[in-house]
């Protein structure tokens, strides 16, 4: 719980940067006949619960609120700041694509920024075009937004780290079902919290 409240901590002391969950993904990083060949278990009798345990796994660890810190699957994140930046930094990767750069000018419009006039880094920053600067933009709350989709292509582009994560998740709560448990990543037996160390996002 502590690095989370950390990174909204960070989030809110961030240079004048709001984020918000625009379109959650739609599929998994695994399916319940997966989770269900990892538990070895042949009946449906448990189906029902153990369905809602990937989605509380998938949910305890994906996005912005996630334990990781990053996307699991595609979903459509907005990014909005008072101004352009030098670098736009775009948190919660792998970043996929930038859907749309959009800005209030000085007289309160609202304006799309052409696509030839910026790119995407690899670093997951977006920066102006070799020769282009950004434009002026109205000094206000939200001036500046960012639309991008985050996450891998689909379940196969998913590190096979992270959907054994998510299956060590659901077994460990399938056989430990207190509450407590699914609420502190401290509760975790070693080999989850060794997984969530080697792919949680730090700094952004």
């Amino acid at each position: 719980m502590g690095d989370r409240n950390n990174r909204n901590r960070h989030l809110r002391a961030g240079p004048l940067m709001t984020f918000r969950l625009i379109t959650p993904p739609t599929a998994r990083p695994v399916q319940l006949s997966d989770v269900k060949a990892f538990l070895r278990i042949d009946s449906t009798d448990d189906d029902a619960l153990l369905d809602t345990l990937i989605r509380g796994a998938v949910q305890h660890i994906d996005g912005w609120r996630g334990l990781l810190g990053l996307a699991l699957m595609p979903q459509t994140w907005e990014v909005s700041l008072d101004a352009f930046p030098c670098r736009i930094k775009l948190p919660l990767g792998p970043v996929l694509s930038v859907t749309s750069v959009q800005y209030l000018d000085g007289a309160n419009v609202l304006q799309t920024l052409p696509v030839e006039r910026y790119q995407l880094l690899p670093s997951q920053e977006i920066v102006p075009a070799y020769g282009i600067s950004w434009p002026g933009t109205l000094t206000y709350p939200g001036a500046v937004r960012v639309q991008y989709v985050a996450g891998h292509e689909n379940a196969s582009a998913v590190p096979e780290a992270l959907k054994q994560l998510i299956m060590l998740l659901v077994a460990h709560w399938y056989e430990n079902r207190l509450p407590a448990v699914a609420n502190s990543v401290n509760e975790l037996p070693f080999s989850l919290r060794a997984l969530v160390d080697q792919y949680r996002v730090v700094t952004l």
